[in-house]
């Protein structure tokens, strides 16, 4: 648990569309790991359920697109250290063997705390998502800021916010994207593999 606790935070010590990234890849490795101690079949790295496979090795800058609380391509983690890959990795296989929630609550417990004291509150994406599994209107607003702009100046965000909603074609055809959440078996599964929430969604 030191380990991930270490490799989390020196990848959080990014900003602007990396930070996001991170987050939402971070919330991914939640809802596998909660997956994986619950029923999912992990062997050789592949993930295996109905119909639905998942290779998290070859595969891991897709963890978050895939089930983290936004699935746009341009959030596609590709700049991660590789220990924070290693540490995942070996944290799935240890679930996989153990298939105890108890432990991945632990896990969660310190990787949430690592984000609430390392993330700034204007870049806090992975907080507001997690009670609900997507964001509220304000923070999808500055995922579309980003997403256009590359940035989130604190000066001007809401100048930019007005902007990016003057444009409502962009702004609906990047909402139609990002609206796609997941829900892990913490809440109802309404479909699986497209819509998600962690399980936090009770705990908190």
């Amino acid at each position: 648990m030191d380990r991930i606790a270490e490799v989390v935070k020196t990848q959080l010590s990014v900003n602007g569309i990396e930070s996001l990234q991170v987050q939402n890849h971070i919330y991914g490795c939640f809802v596998l790991m909660e997956d994986i101690a619950e029923s999912a079949v992990l062997e050789n790295y592949v993930l295996k359920e109905e119909n639905y496979s998942f290779n998290i090795d070859t595969q891991f800058s897709q963890i978050g697109i895939r089930y983290g609380f936004l699935m746009d391509t341009k959030l596609i983690f590709e700049s991660f250290l590789p220990e924070y890959k290693a540490a995942w990795l070996a944290l799935f296989t240890e679930i996989n063997e153990k298939k105890s929630l108890e432990n991945v609550d632990k896990i969660e417990d310190v990787v949430i705390e690592i984000i609430k004291t390392n993330v700034l509150n204007e870049m806090a994406f992975f907080s507001h998502a997690l009670s609900t599994g997507s964001l509220p209107k304000e923070w999808m607003n500055k995922v579309i800021i980003l997403l256009t702009t590359g940035s989130l100046p604190s000066s001007h965000v809401s100048e930019a916010v007005e902007a990016v909603e003057s444009n409502g074609l962009v702004k609906a055809q990047i909402e139609k994207q990002m609206k796609k959440h997941r829900k892990t078996k913490r809440n109802v599964v309404i479909v699986k593999k497209l819509l998600g929430k962690t399980r936090r969604v009770i705990k908190h």
